[in-house]
This record gives structure tokens, sequence and C-alpha cells, in this order.
């Protein structure tokens, strides 16, 4: 099995946040939903939904999402990383729906508005990163970068890979 590489849009100018230019991905145990980078929400089977996940996605808990849609790891921008990195040793139920209430963003009522809610975190953490409003006790870029280095999909948000 080849391992995939999540590849982030161009670092932007100016501080402004980037997110990942994959969809995202919301799973209950029976239905999918996808969100497009283009904006299009789409009702999906487990099968499509896992053929979708194999070419990375934002998700809430990748584990979890693999094992209901009864596959292996995947190339994942996963919150709940995000959010510890971020809040280290803040609570928050590991669920879209208790990001959302912990980072006082609407909560969604069902897996297209759990989609939708998944970008809102994303841009959320990233700005409360980029504005220096994370909640880490030392250096957060330094500590991003080390783990960028070790293969944490959100360090490419942060630094360009190298040649």
């Amino acid at each position: 099995m080849s391992k995939m590489t999540l590849e982030p849009a161009a670092p932007a100018p100016n501080g402004t946040v980037v997110l990942p230019q994959v969809g995202a991905l919301a799973v209950s145990a029976r239905h999918a939903a996808w969100l497009s980078p283009d904006g299009e929400i789409e009702e999906l089977d487990p099968d499509a939904a896992a053929a979708r996940a194999a070419d990375g996605a934002l998700v809430c808990h990748a584990k979890s999402v693999a094992r209901r849609l009864g596959i292996g790891s995947f190339p994942a921008y996963d919150l709940l990383d995000l959010f510890a990195f971020v809040h280290p040793a803040q609570f928050c139920l590991p669920t879209i729906r208790g990001m959302a209430r912990r980072l006082g963003l609407e909560k969604p009522r069902d897996l297209d508005g759990e989609c939708v809610a998944m970008i809102a975190i994303a841009r959320h953490l990233l700005t409360d990163l980029a504005q220096g409003r994370a909640d880490a006790r030392s250096d957060p870029a330094g500590l991003a970068e080390i783990m960028h280095r070790g293969g944490w999909s959100w360090g490419p948000l942060f630094w360009p890979r190298s040649a």
C-alpha cells in the first residue's frame, strides 16, 4: 500500500488562512455527506464515501470515520488533531457538534451541516493559530514545524514542502 501525501493550496500572503484543498466528509452509521472543495454537497453511500476518502478528506476523528466506512487509514486532515494542537489540554466532545459548541460556532443539524461546520471549525482554529490566539504554552510555530517534519497532515499549511 503506497502512502499518499496531502497537498495543500499554496501558502497565502499576509497571514491569511489557507484551508486544505480536499473535501469535507461526515459519516453516520449508514450514510455519508461530502462537501467538495468547490462547495457542492452530495449524499453518498459508504462505498462511495470510502472512495472519496482515499484521495484525502477533512474529517473529525479519522479512525472512527475509517471504521464506519470499513476501510483502513486514509489521508486525512483530522480536526481533532488540529483542535488538540491549537488548544492543548482543553476539553471538547470529540465530535463535529462538540467542537462547534466549544468554539462558539453554530451546531450542525444533519450530515450536510456537519460538512459545512467542519470548514468553519478548520477556519476558526487556523485563524486562532495565525493570529496568536492558540493556547500553546510554548512556541507553536516551532512545534508545528517539528510535527510537519514528522508527517503531520496539517504541517504543509504552515511550511511549504522543501524541494
